[in-house]
């Protein structure tokens, strides 16, 4: 009896969750950094991180069938760094080219006119010249290692070869464990203004794992890798703060309650898609009945198909004759929906604020030394 209770239920909420229609909202949302017209941008090479990565420089273990197991950390610090720099590089020159907002200069247009100031050259007039506004300093702040082995005990059958006789011993699984964190920063200077806009910071640790044979060096388990998968997950957020990006939401119909058969079709046309016809059935039957459901759909298929001023005013309008939360609710998410579309289209054409100057007077001598 219970089973066929919990059968009803289930099958209950299953009709329930089908009856919910629902459509989706794009929109754009604006950069973190309003790069205004700085569209013409200079990325130059990654600062490799210049102190200690620590980690261990060797580990030995004995176990019980008196079997030595060595461990080495003999990777190479300053390759390790450099290496680890130059991927930094890469990856944000292609997280930003691939979006094709910006026009870049490279590392070796970049590279060259910075180090231009230590023979006196007018940096910022090198970079007016290729009508450059902003130029991007990336760094590695951190990198720091942490490796250790450790063992888990198991029991095997040893076999005496001359009689034969099975033994349970205590045996051990040796594993090696590597932990990295990476501390990465990029710094962007206004060549208009001369100063640093921001400095925009990430960190992050990522670690892992190995069951081992009896020697193993860590250059073996590749760190790289493990600050590339740090590095790497920096990447969208990056874009983010530079690029509009676009954002899909998705916005559930109101329930057809108390049900009114004469717009039940006009669901059937929003689950399939066409969403103008579905627009039209539900503003129709609200004119004409006054149904609540109906208005707040047609409202939420007019911002489904970018119409955001009508679905403002149609929820607007709802407002004023219900109390419901709901729509109060969809009301807010929709304006805020419309601002950001609005302030990221403006972004895209050129045409938005742009940079906002603090007044301080950190200029590129301060950021990279020269």
């Amino acid at each position: 009896m219970k089973n066929l209770i919990l059968t009803a239920l289930l099958v209950g909420l299953l009709l329930l969750v089908g009856c919910t229609t629902s459509v989706n909202v794009k929109y754009l949302q604006p950069s973190e950094i309003d790069m205004g017209q700085s569209r013409t941008i200079a990325i130059a090479s990654t600062i490799p991180y210049t102190g200690r990565t620590g980690g261990a420089s060797s580990v030995v273990f004995s176990n019980f069938t008196d079997s030595s197991w060595y461990f080495n950390s003999s990777y190479s610090d300053s390759y390790l760094k450099n290496k680890v720099a130059e991927y930094a590089t890469n990856m944000l020159y292609n997280a930003l080219d691939k979006t094709d907002y910006f026009n870049i200069y490279g590392t070796k247009t970049t590279d060259s006119i910075l180090s231009g100031a230590n023979a006196g050259y007018d940096v910022n007039a090198k970079f007016k010249e290729k009508g450059i506004k902003a130029v991007i300093i990336p760094k590695i702040t951190g990198m720091g290692v942490n490796e250790y082995i450790y063992r888990k005990p198991y029991e095997k059958k040893v076999v005496d070869p001359v009689t034969k006789k099975e033994t349970i011993v205590k045996d051990f699984y040796y594993y090696l464990h590597q932990e990295v964190n990476i501390n990465f920063e990029y710094s962007i200077i206004s060549v208009d203004y001369q100063q640093v806009i921001t400095t925009k910071r990430f960190s992050k640790t990522i670690t892992d794992e190995y069951k081992i044979n009896q020697y193993v060096t860590s250059s073996d388990y590749e760190l790289y890798n493990l600050f590339v998968s740090g590095l790497s997950s920096f990447k969208s957020d990056i874009v983010k703060q530079l690029v509009p990006v676009g954002k899909t939401t998705s916005l559930t119909l109101m329930e057809n309650k108390p049900k009114d058969k004469s717009i039940e079709e006009a669901y059937k046309e929003a689950e399939r898609g066409n969403l103008a016809i579905a627009k039209q059935m539900f503003l129709s039957h609200y004119q004409m009945t006054g149904f609540v459901p109906s208005g707040y759909n047609s409202a939420l298929i007019s911002a489904a198909i970018q119409d955001f001023d009508t679905a403002i005013a149609e929820l607007t309008d709802l407002a004023r004759v219900t109390s419901n939360p709901k729509i109060i609710d969809s009301l807010n998410r929709i304006k805020a929906y419309k601002a950001s579309n609005e302030k990221a289209k403006s972004q895209i054409s050129g045409t938005s604020e742009g940079f906002v100057v603090d007044g301080s007077s950190n200029i590129y001598s301060q950021v990279i030394g020269y």
